[in-house]
């Protein structure tokens, strides 16, 4: 019998959290050459005058923020960010005053552009259906500004703005009821006067300004169905990055307008093949293929794996140069690897360079992969009936995964008790170890649904085991906090590449009558070629800042590294992004100081980014930084933990301390540290190898020179 059934919603709130980054709903297939701007429905209220600017010749849209004509507030057009995509970004930041920008590439395609003007949209959370935009701000560049790209026109403190007005829609979340009318979307035109651009590929850099506190706002290319929406890149302070909803990469809508000269080249190759976007191409027998145009008389092709190389027509990843072909065949290719691809086309008027096309190659046979559609054969399943992981070929309404997750699903569902009192755990391990000794990077994706009934009672964590199911090492750890509606993705290189036995273990804990954890599409798989071989990485304290210095000893489609910190060693901020060197074989050293006024010990990762928008993390370090002005005991780290774990505290004056480990009955199992220590944040490990499971207590005693006394319990978990 589900809870519901015995409880009434007393209230409803919405938490709302901005920051100039991103505008979150908690509070960031390109439609290329379409044009997707919806004109205004006749049934209007309040209708604003028609501007008078110039917008004639439209040479390219990049898309629209659109996706439902007509269906928006008070018959407006709708901007529907697509939660049950496990999209929460409303809005990207660009703000000028704050040093950001949205940039998002465009093809010039056989002959000469005047641009005149452009058009991108924006929001201010609040405003009415009259624009508060007060300007745009516009560069461009011939080629991805984050990947070495020139700047071309314009700069970041002329104003170009000739005019701004409502759109004709509202951005709203798709379980919004009614629809949200805070954010009317507003058109931007800048005038561009002087910019030509001569065939090539091009990127447009936007920033605005408002005069409302929040914001400007540019929300993303919006497609019903559709996560990934483009591959614009957003500047902030910490530098150029992949402009990202969670893990989907967005694109910008803007408009280009302005004449065409007389065609230039015979025009661009058509028809490719693999289909541009296509996925799971085998990594032998590949053979490119496209149409040339009638006229060409001569052809060259760019192929490799590096998207900057390939979109800036580098030599080194020039395959073919002569006469007019149609095909090339590719050499074996790695697993689970984009490859990028564009044909140059010549004739006697000129050249045009094609658009840039890929492909994704298949996954290793070697993954594992498990959508449960023959039940848990593949899992060790342990708890107490009817309390345990079970597969669900049908499920309740209430378990929100992701789309991908179909037909079936692993649930531990403790609203399976009713009124069920009592603790209890299960776990689901999974039963034949995987090898991947032959790859150098290995990951674990699943989608997931994790929701709480109370704050203190759910607890839910996946492990890795390298050793038949011996040991094992603590990824994800989740509390008393919903987790909902997300595709997870763990990069386990540190812990499983080069490993002949890898096993996952999913484990769901509770404390008394509880909800559920539900997962779907369980994935283990490795990629052969490491993005960024990491040599070192380290922290050192140095007064109150921090010094961090890492050293790579090749690199590959890196874009560059963000910077994230932590101060539980759990949850991470990103407080800077250093650029990488793109794809290179010599060693390299990078260095950056946290000046932020510190104290207490804070952990430290590296996020490396690629290109494409792939992601990577490195070991994560600890540093103890400034003199604490008061006693404190950390939380343990890992928590829970098999069979080592780390232990810090804080102490203001030179203190005898004691730090004792309790089992569950309160009886003492250990003494962990004892004696005299200086004043300043210290760390001490703990190694519970001859303890059993379940839950410990430790306590530190403290008695200060200065006659002041401190004492502090916290709480945590041997898994073995």
């Amino acid at each position: 019998m589900r809870k519901s059934t015995y409880f009434v919603i007393f209230s409803l709130f919405l938490l709302f959290a901005a920051s100039t980054f991103a505008q979150n709903a908690s509070e960031s297939a390109d439609l290329r050459g379409v044009n997707l701007d919806y004109i205004l429905k006749t049934r209007v209220i309040n209708p604003q005058p028609i501007p008078h600017f110039t917008e004639r010749g439209e040479l390219y849209s990049n898309g629209s923020c659109v996706n439902a004509p007509g269906a928006g507030p008070n018959g407006y057009n709708g901007s529907v960010l697509q939660s049950a995509l496990g999209l929460s970004t409303y809005g990207a930041g660009f703000q000028q005053t704050a040093g950001n920008s949205v940039a998002d590439d465009v093809e010039v395609l056989g002959a000469t552009w005047t641009v005149d003007s452009v058009k991108v949209f924006a929001y201010q959370t609040g405003s009415t259906l009259t624009s508060t935009i007060t300007g745009l701000y516009v560069r461009v560049y011939n080629g991805d500004p984050s990947a070495g790209g020139t700047l071309v026109y314009g700069d970041l403190t002329t104003n170009l703005m000739s005019a701004t007005y409502f759109s004709g829609a509202y951005r709203y979340l798709d379980t919004d009821n009614p629809a949200g009318t805070t954010r009317p979307v507003m058109a931007i035109v800048a005038a561009t006067p002087g910019l030509t651009l001569a065939p090539g590929t091009y990127w447009f850099e936007f920033s605005a300004t408002g005069s409302l506190a929040s914001g400007p706002w540019c929300p993303p290319i919006t497609i019903t169905g559709q996560a990934v929406t483009g591959n614009a890149i957003q500047l902030t302070t910490a530098g150029w990055a992949a402009l990202l909803d969670g893990t989907s990469a967005q694109g910008i809508p803007f408009t280009v307008y302005g004449t065409s000269g007389a065609p230039v080249g015979p025009g661009p190759a058509t028809n490719p093949s693999p289909a541009n976007g296509a996925t799971g191409v085998a990594i032998t027998g590949v053979n490119l293929t496209w149409v040339n145009p009638n006229t060409t008389t001569g052809t060259k092709v760019y192929f490799g794996s590096d998207m900057a190389a390939v979109q800036n027509m580098d030599a080194s990843v020039l395959v073919y140069d002569g006469t007019p072909v149609n095909a090339y065949e590719c050499s074996a290719l790695n697993y689970f690897t984009t490859y990028y691809w564009r044909v140059v086309e010549t004739d006697n008027t000129g050249t045009t360079n094609g658009s840039i096309w890929s492909f994704k190659t298949m996954r290793d046979p070697a993954t594992f992969l498990d959508d449960f559609s023959a039940g848990a054969v593949n899992w060790t399943i342990t708890g107490t009936a009817p309390y345990v992981w079970t597969a669900y070929t049908t499920w309740p309404n209430s378990y929100l995964l992701p789309p991908t997750a179909t037909g079936a699903v692993l649930a531990a569902d403790s609203d399976e008790w009713g009124s069920g009192a009592g603790a209890t755990t299960t776990t689901a391990t999974l039963t034949n170890g995987l090898n991947m000794s032959t790859f150098d990077h290995v990951f674990v994706e699943f989608d997931s649904d994790f929701h709480i009934y109370s704050s203190s009672q759910d607890q839910g964590w996946m492990d890795i085991s390298v050793d038949g199911g011996t040991t094992w090492t603590n990824v994800y750890y989740v509390v008393g906090v919903d987790d909902r509606t997300v595709h997870k993705t763990f990069d386990v290189t540190a812990i499983a590449a080069g490993k002949s036995d890898v096993r996952v273990r999913f484990t769901y804990a509770n404390t008394g009558w509880n909800w559920y954890w539900a997962i779907d599409n369980v994935s283990v798989y490795g990629t052969g070629a490491v993005p960024v071989e990491l040599t070192s990485f380290e922290a050192k304290a140095v007064d109150n800042k921090v010094v961090l210095n890492w050293a790579t000893a090749t690199e590959t489609n890196n874009s560059g590294f963000a910077i994230e910190r932590s101060n539980d060693g759990k949850v991470f901020e990103q407080i800077a992004f250093v650029p990488g060197n793109g794809t290179s074989t010599e060693r390299h050293l990078y260095s950056y100081t946290d000046a932020s006024s510190l104290s207490g010990t804070f952990t430290y990762r590296l996020k490396q980014v690629d290109f494409d928008g792939t992601i990577s993390y490195s070991n994560a370090v600890e540093v103890s930084v400034g003199v604490p002005t008061e006693f404190a005991l950390s939380q343990n780290y890992p928590n829970p933990f098999n069979p080592t774990t780390k232990i810090a505290f804080a102490i203001p004056v030179e203190s005898n301390i004691t730090i004792s480990l309790y089992n569950s009955l309160g009886q003492l199992v250990n003494t962990i540290a004892e004696g005299n220590y200086t004043v300043g944040n210290h760390e001490v490990n703990v190694n519970a190898s001859s303890l059993s499971s379940g839950i410990y207590f430790y306590t530190i005693e403290a008695k200060g020179v200065n006659g002041k006394n401190f004492t502090a319990t916290k709480k945590m978990a041997l898994m073995k």
